[in-house]
């Protein structure tokens, strides 16, 4: 079983080395966030299209981290209907800059946002 409080303080813990901005994905990110699908993935990439569709229902929450005006990366956790569940369902962050603590600040961000 999953000790949430202590593993929130362990993430807690993880330097950021680079500062990045963590906001709620626009329609406008769309095109960044294909491209870190490209980059980051070779198979089983979200689209264009899916991007647009998941933005426009509001059955997700999708997170992008951005640097000095460069989405550097997102997080995408999808909502199940009127039920409290919910699953991380892709992680992406740009291949130059992992290691930075983006993908955990993302997570971090996500979570937060669904204990509010």
């Amino acid at each position: 079983m999953l000790d949430w409080p202590a593993t929130m303080k362990n993430l807690a813990r993880v330097p950021r080395r680079v500062p990045v901005a963590i906001r709620r994905a626009r329609q406008s990110d769309v095109s960044a966030l294909v491209t870190l699908e490209e980059r980051c993935f070779t198979s089983d990439r979200l689209s264009r299209r899916n991007f647009l569709r998941l933005l426009r229902t509001g059955h997700c929450i999708c997170l992008v981290a951005e640097r000095q005006g460069i989405v550097v990366g997102y997080g995408l956790v999808l909502l199940h209907g009127s039920t409290a569940l919910a699953h991380l369902y892709s992680i992406a962050v740009d291949p130059k800059r992992q290691g930075e603590g983006i993908g955990t600040a993302l997570g971090l961000g996500a979570a937060q946002l669904l204990c509010d």
